[in-house]
Formats: C-alpha cells, sequence, structure tokens
C-alpha cells in the first residue's frame, strides 16, 4: 500500500510536527525521538564537511539543522508534506531554498550518483519502501551511505505489548505506517546495489524513546532497526536512458 500524500498536508500534521519535532526538541517527545539520539546514530555515517547530504522526509527541518551545523555537510531537503515545505521557505531563512516538494521515491531535483549521504528519521516507514530504495540506490554515488530510519519490522516480539497497541492503533486511525517483511528487504537492498554495513535494533518498542538500542546485523525478530547502507555497485536503474525523437532519421 502506498501511502497517501492527503495525510501529511493538513493543518493537524503541520502541528504535529511543529509540537514534536521543532528544532530545540533534543530530548524524545512521547514516542518520538529526540535529535540527540539522531546525533548519536548519524555519527556513523561518517559525513564529511561539504559533503550533499539529503534528508528525505525532512518535516520542518530539525535534522536538516543538525546535518549543517553539527556535521558541516552541503545539506538538502525534501518532504511530502505542502504545508511542511512552506513553514520552512517561510519561516526558515537557513533552509528557504534548501527544501524541496517531492515524494520520497520521485527525487527529481538529484541526478543519478551526485549524493553523498541520504538520511531518513522515522519516515523510511511512511513511504513506498520498495520505490523509495530503488531511489536512494540511484542518487547514491559509489561508496555513498544511507541512513534508513525507522525500519518497522512486521516481526516485532510477540511479548512487545507496546507495538501491538501501536499496530492495532495505526490501523483505527488510518495512519499509514508500512511494516517491513525485513529478510525481503534487505535482499533488496543488496539487489539494488547496497551493502548492509550496520543496523541499530531497537528490540522492544519502548526502547526508542529511550534511545536503547544493539548493533547487531543478525536478529531477526525485534519492533525497528536503523540500516546503515551503503552503495558499492552500480545496476540497471543507474543507466541513462537517451530517448530518440521518434521523427528522426534512421542511419542505415
Amino acid at each position: 500500500m502506498i501511502p497517501s500524500p492527503d495525510f501529511f498536508n493538513n493543518a493537524a500534521y503541520l502541528e504535529y510536527l511543529k509540537t514534536h519535532q521543532a528544532h530545540q526538541n533534543t530530548s524524545a517527545s512521547g514516542r518520538v525521538a529526540g535529535s540527540d539520539l539522531a546525533i548519536e546514530i548519524i555519527r556513523h555515517l561518517d559525513i564529511k564537511p561539504g559533503a550533499v547530504t539529503v534528508e528525505i522526509g525532512c518535516g520542518i527541518g530539525r535534522i536538516m539543522h543538525l546535518l549543517h551545523s553539527l556535521f558541516k555537510a552541503d545539506a538538502y531537503g525534501c518532504v511530502i508534506s505542502l504545508p511542511a515545505v512552506e513553514h520552512i521557505r517561510q519561516n526558515d531563512t537557513l533552509l528557504a531554498d534548501k527544501v524541496h516538494h517531492c515524494s520520497s521515491d520521485q527525487l527529481d531535483f538529484l541526478q543519478t550518483s551526485s549524493v553523498d549521504c541520504v538520511v531518513m528519521w522515522g519516515v523510511f516507514e511512511l513511504t513506498d519502501q520498495r520505490r523509495t530504495l530503488m531511489e536512494i540506490s540511484r542518487v547514491l554515488k559509489p561508496g555513498g551511505v544511507a541512513l534508513l530510519g525507522s525500519v518497522k519490522n512486521r516481526a516485532y516480539l510477540a511479548d512487545d505489548e507496546d507495538s501491538l497497541a501501536a499496530h492495532r492503533a495505526y490501523i483505527a486511525k488510518s495512519i499509514p505506517i508500512q511494516y517491513s517483511d525485513v529478510p525481503a528487504m534487505e535482499a533488496l537492498i543488496c539487489f539494488l546495489g547496497m551493502e548492509i554495513k550496520q543496523r541499530a535494533v531497537f528490540k522492544y518498542k519502548r526502547d526508542l524513546p529511550e534511545g536503547k538500542y544493539s548493533l547487531d546485523l543478525h536478529a531477526r525478530e525485534f519492533s525497528e532497526a536503523m540500516y546503515i547502507i551503503e552503495k558499492s555497485s552500480t545496476t540497471p536503474a543507474d543507466v541513462t536512458v537517451t530517448v530518440v525523437p521518434r521523427d528522426e532519421k534512421v542511419k542505415a
């Protein structure tokens, strides 16, 4: 199921972002992890000063500010929520010309193999994951890295009552959370010419806001994880297709 843009394009969603994901929110807010945890996880990407870095699903710019100020990246962002884009452009002079309105699977403002780092913080679960991974593979340079946060595991632990309650709430409230078939998703990552370098695994749902995780590439049952992946090889998806006008003379 592809999440509907309608969920993100309203005043209520913008207010949610302003409440839980303001720049000054360094600690957890409810079930939303704070930027202190984001900093800890993003450090694993080893972002170099000046690296072209794109945050997919940038909200109102909390992580983009960290990428710019703390990691010294040449940071850009995109988000499917038009109210969020307008909020940034009207209220944030630093990021106003760095944010784009588009979905995670249509990064048309980026050329193939043009990006050093891609960051997704708490939004991978709200995307068309297959098509998003294809776009990430396309835009990353060979050797480029990406953070997928968060991957909600379809196979969460049977005794994780918080995950079960949240799953039921997503259905009841029509929140477009997408659970991942982890083995299939990992196979797709490799098929698209990328390698899984590390996973920050949050065993239970309550572990995320508490910043409690383990670096584990082998666990199969867990609430969610943040993946660090690297573009290791080119694939047919990287090929630029040249379109020839149909009325062009055919050469003998």
